[in-house]
């Protein structure tokens, strides 16, 4: 649940209609209220010296919430949610708008992402260069990605 969107995970799992609306409407009300800090390296994230734009997905009260909660709008350009239930964007799709939104030709594009199979794969296929986010080191880096354990090496990156 924490990689699919919630539609995708009750149909896989065989819950009804009625019951997926029910708990989308649940879903859509909550917040996230309790402390909440990023990873120490997030820093390095920060510094960085070039545009840097949020693409998250979820629902959009959820994910304006521990957006609030981070203290990090003010580090992006622009933040982009992903909401399913609000429209049939994804993170392919928006990573595409801002690019051309922002006259970024995709070979000038980096997306660093924590999921090979969703914004790592959009990237690539997109033409944008593509980070893997793995403090563990233990995902498989997709051919034509490469993949950092710490938000320090995203600066080596750069060109």
């Amino acid at each position: 649940m924490v990689r699919k969107p919630f539609a995708v995970v009750a149909q896989l799992c065989g819950i009804s209609a009625a019951v997926t609306a029910q708990a989308v409407q649940l879903l859509q009300t909550l917040r996230y209220t309790d402390p909440l800090s990023y990873f120490p390296d997030y820093a390095h994230v920060r510094d960085l010296p070039v545009d840097k734009f949020l693409v998250t997905a979820g629902f959009t009260g959820m994910q304006q919430s521990k957006i609030s909660k981070l203290g990090i709008a003010g580090d992006f350009r622009e933040i982009v949610i992903v909401d399913a239930t609000l429209s049939n964007a994804t993170k392919k799709t928006s990573f595409a708008y801002l690019s051309e939104k922002y006259s970024y030709p995709p070979a000038a594009v980096m997306v660093i992402g924590d999921d090979p199979g969703s914004e790592i794969k959009a990237a690539l296929e997109l033409g944008m260069r593509a980070v893997l986010y793995d403090r563990t080191q233990v995902v498989e880096v997709p051919d034509g990605a490469v993949s950092v354990a710490d938000f320090s090496g995203i600066g080596n990156l750069l060109e």
